[in-house]
């Protein structure tokens, strides 16, 4: 065989690869791009809230790409919406084995682990998080839920207050943070969040009755009672706040009162569903007749 034959021959076989590299690469993209489409069509649903329908573009997106942790992190998502844990947690798992960059599968599997209370897994991940995104507020309003479910009420606290640096004034992280001030005997800086969120949704009793709880730990009683009752005139089966008002009567020794308060939450209360409250009540009147 003469070489200029085996020079066309070989410029043939190259050519003929690049041609064949040439389809597979447009394969590829082709397959890439119509998953991605899938992906967006996924995206679509979920925001509209049907939830089934959105696993099915995801679905097909993994069918043309396996590796795309975009598609893995939405069905979790939607996996998540529906309540099904196992599977959720199984593609946000799957997110990041293909992109362990990607933060929005971290966040995900965090907040799925939280709800599967599994505290230790949820604080490694929202952690993760913020490490590759130290602007991302909203895992420290989150990994702040964990530790405070953790009892490491320190750590609740410095994450609270970072989330609230950048979005003051957020009602249910005030809440969170009050609470823990609480727990951490920290009355007056509770009363300060508490009062922040009263002056912004004035007509929850909830708030009441713990700001109230707040001022009793901190001897201030007369404000106490003020807010016991307005828990109690905006919700008027609030159990818990009339055991607040039979606490604080008794306590400034207005006998008649703490009977009232004690006798009104044994008619709400039941003994099977408020056993404690309900036991309280009892002793207390006993005490008091």
């Amino acid at each position: 065989m003469s070489q200029e034959i085996k020079k066309i021959m070989t410029y043939k076989t190259f050519s003929l690869m690049v041609v064949l590299i040439s389809i597979l690469v447009l394969w590829s993209c082709n397959h890439t791009r119509r998953a991605e489409e899938f992906v967006q069509k996924g995206e679509e649903q979920y925001h509209e809230q049907n939830f089934e329908e959105s696993i099915e573009y995801y679905d097909e997106a993994i069918q043309l790409k396996p590796d795309l942790a975009e598609a893995y992190n939405g069905r979790g998502a939607s996996y998540f919406a529906l309540l099904n844990m196992e599977k959720a947690l199984a593609d946000f798992s799957t997110a990041i084995e293909y992109d362990p960059t990607l933060i929005e599968a971290y966040f995900n599997r965090g907040v799925a682990y939280r709800h599967m209370r599994q505290l230790e897994e949820a604080s490694e991940d929202l952690s993760t998080v913020l490490e590759l995104d130290p602007q991302s507020y909203l895992a420290h309003h989150h990994r702040g839920i964990v530790f405070s479910e953790m009892g490491e009420f320190e750590k609740a606290l410095e994450d609270f207050s970072s989330f609230l640096s950048e979005y003051p004034g957020d009602a249910e992280t005030l809440r969170h943070r009050a609470m823990i001030y609480g727990a951490l005997g920290e009355y007056e800086n509770a009363i300060e969040d508490f009062t922040e969120i009263i002056e912004q949704k004035p007509d929850m009793a909830f708030s009441y009755f713990w700001r109230g709880n707040s001022y009793q730990s901190a001897g201030k009683l007369d404000k106490a009672l003020e807010d016991y009752k307005k828990a109690v005139e905006l919700e008027p089966g609030y159990i818990a706040a009339y055991h607040g008002l039979g606490m604080v009567y008794m306590t400034k020794g207005d006998k008649e009162e703490a009977i009232e308060a004690y006798e009104t939450l044994q008619e709400l209360a039941s003994p099977e569903l408020h056993p404690q409250l309900y036991q309280a009540a009892e002793e207390n009147l006993e005490a008091l007749r």
